[in-house]
């Protein structure tokens, strides 16, 4: 319930700002839009710097060779965990698949559905609208189902609204982003739980850290070839590769 509310609070966000943002950006231009997206970070900085953590100190050192231990010791806890090793290897490709479809969306919308940035900022919100959705489904019918279960369902939701939006040409396109959101919770929520559930907590850190290394490896990566690989095949094309990666 906790993985849930946590998503749904960052879900909000991504229904307001998106729709803020077309209109801001219709009104006062790209450019200024960058400036207040940069001040609301810096206000973010300051109000998490007001959070006091109560903690005991480490006896270890923070040195090159005992954080490289660590890594070390998170990864071979996670190769010997067959459902963690599932989970996190399985995010790893879907976000190489899902990074070019986001990254790629503006043009998507520009050169597919015709439309701008109001438009852009309307298919964000259903996405994050379905996954809204999704975290109160799980969260209140999903604690007796199988989360790796839920993962792998939900890894293949994502794929086939990733399928849908290149088919669709119009209106339905809002609908299979909001398809694609609700399968977002399926794939988040409970790769969280699992995780947590699972790993001891001296480790969960090590495990948790890892995961963010690999899905931030993948989503690197995707980025910096999805703009090449649309020149080369189309974008069309390029969604329902990823939808079927």
């Amino acid at each position: 319930m906790a993985n849930a509310l946590m998503t749904q609070s960052r879900q909000l966000n991504r229904i307001i700002s998106p729709a803020a943002a077309g209109a801001l950006i219709g009104w006062l231009g790209e450019h200024v839009c960058f400036f207040i997206d940069g001040f609301t970070f810096i206000g973010s900085a300051l109000l998490l710097s007001t959070i006091v953590l109560r903690r005991a100190p480490s006896a270890r050192g923070l040195d090159f060779e005992s954080l490289r231990g660590d890594f070390t010791e998170g990864m071979k806890f996670v190769w010997n965990h067959r459902r963690i090793r599932f989970v996190i290897l399985s995010m790893s490709v879907m976000i190489l698949a899902a990074a070019a479809v986001d990254v790629l969306s503006p043009i998507y919308v520009r050169d597919l559905l015709g439309g701008e940035a109001r438009l852009l900022g309307l298919l964000m919100s259903c996405v994050a609208s379905g996954t809204i959705i999704g975290t109160l489904l799980i969260g209140r019918y999903g604690r007796s189902l199988d989360n790796l279960q839920l993962v792998s369902g939900g890894i293949t939701g994502i794929g086939a609204g990733v399928l849908m939006l290149a088919a669709f040409r119009d209106i339905r396109a809002l609908g299979a982003g909001l398809g694609v959101g609700l399968a977002v919770a399926l794939v988040t929520v409970p790769s969280q739980t699992l995780i947590q559930e699972e790993t001891p907590q001296d480790r969960l850190g090590r495990t948790t850290s890892l995961l963010n290394v690999t899905s931030t490896v993948s989503q690197r990566a995707s980025v910096g070839m999805a703009g090449i690989i649309a020149d080369v095949i189309g974008i069309q094309t390029l969604y329902y590769s990823a939808g079927l990666f």
